[in-house]
């Protein structure tokens, strides 16, 4: 038996939703934003951060299976629209608003070299379900910057 999980969405206010996973309240914005700031995250932002957590997640538990320490990690990731401006019905605009790419910096300081450490990320990525996922829909391109 495969197991699955699943969330409850609701509306809230204009343009934003609250979703509930087992025991978590998780409040979206819009799909999109072009603002500088907003009370809540866009649901491309939420999307991201959930692959950055898969990624994170899925090296660091590989890594510590291998006994290798991680100093620190950080992961920056970027998703390039094919055209926002399809979801706003901007007039004379084609396409749609897929993401067309996502691209990422792995800063990792820990102790292996930066060819064994990009190895080992290729491992983890095979275990990785939000990233299989969506690399499925999109190309996603990580690279590996080494500070330590």
């Amino acid at each position: 038996m495969n197991p699955t999980w699943s969330v409850r969405v609701r509306t809230e206010s204009k343009g934003t939703s609250v979703a509930y996973a087992r025991n978590h309240r998780i409040s979206a914005g819009p799909p999109l934003s072009f603002e500088p700031k907003d009370a809540l995250p866009c649901g491309i932002e939420l999307m991201l951060a959930a692959l950055g957590a898969d990624i994170l997640y899925n090296l660091s538990a590989l890594l510590s299976k291998k006994r290798i320490e991680i100093d620190d990690a950080e992961l920056t990731l970027t998703c390039r629209l094919q055209n926002a401006l399809a979801h706003l019905g901007v007039i004379g605009e084609e396409g749609a608003p897929y993401a067309e790419s996502i691209e990422g910096v792995l800063y990792l300081a820990a102790s292996p070299s930066a060819s064994e450490l990009e190895a080992l990320l290729a491992e983890s990525l095979t275990k990785a379900p939000t990233y299989l996922t969506l690399a499925r829909a999109t190309k996603i391109s990580l690279r590996l910057a080494k500070t330590g």
